[in-house]
């Protein structure tokens, strides 16, 4: 779910009612291991791993694609979940899952979209545990999601500041997107470059 440090990673478990805290975890051929060192509040547990390689290496090579509930697969994701369950823009670690809204767009689509004048700006988001994350409560305004991280860089927002300015329009590709964006706006209605949480708001209509 998130690297808290290196080598220590906040991690959904299952089943978690036998992986109390001190329990280990053997992946592989016990080329990774790791040990239960605190439970979260949501039942996160913190783990912290032991490996004699890279740790990364490790993880292409024994984890698998976190696919969603919908997609059925008989044993396990293949490289090409990997492939194909992934935007051709992604380029920095950190979501647990893809942004599935931006699934469809190839590179060919991306060109021909610029060749046509549309300007893109690509902003980082790390999409959360939150996006998934049921609705336990009768009333919908009494639900809490977690927030999710995002980063504007500086181009990205003079790019979108400026299309606003002249009339244009910003199109966001994805509720996660525009959450990201909403949550940037300053007081003076521009979106701010930086690092930042993108809060949920729910309202009841």
């Amino acid at each position: 779910m998130r690297e808290i440090e290196p080598l220590r990673w906040e991690a959904l478990v299952r089943p978690g009612n036998r992986l109390t805290v001190g329990s280990r975890i053997s992946f592989g051929e016990s080329q990774l291991q790791a040990e239960v060192k605190s439970i979260s509040p949501g039942g996160l547990r913190v783990l912290s791993f032991e490996c004699k390689e890279s740790f990364e290496t490790l993880l292409n090579q024994l984890g698998g694609t976190p696919l969603p509930p919908y997609i059925r697969r008989s044993a396990g994701s293949t490289q090409k979940d990997r492939e194909r369950y992934q935007t051709v823009y992604a380029s920095n670690r950190g979501a647990i899952a893809a942004p599935t809204a931006g699934l469809h767009f190839t590179r060919d689509v991306l060109d021909r979209l610029q060749e046509r004048g549309i300007k893109i700006a690509e902003i980082t988001l790390h999409v959360g545990y939150g996006t998934f994350e049921p609705v336990r409560v009768e009333k919908i305004e009494e639900h809490r999601v977690a927030p999710e991280m995002f980063e504007i860089s500086p181009s990205a927002a003079a790019t979108i500041n400026a299309a606003h300015s002249n009339g244009g329009r910003v199109v966001a590709v994805g509720t996660t997107t525009t959450r990201a964006l909403e949550s940037a706006v300053n007081a003076d209605g521009k979106i701010e470059a930086g690092k930042n949480d993108a809060a949920i708001t729910i309202v009841p209509i």
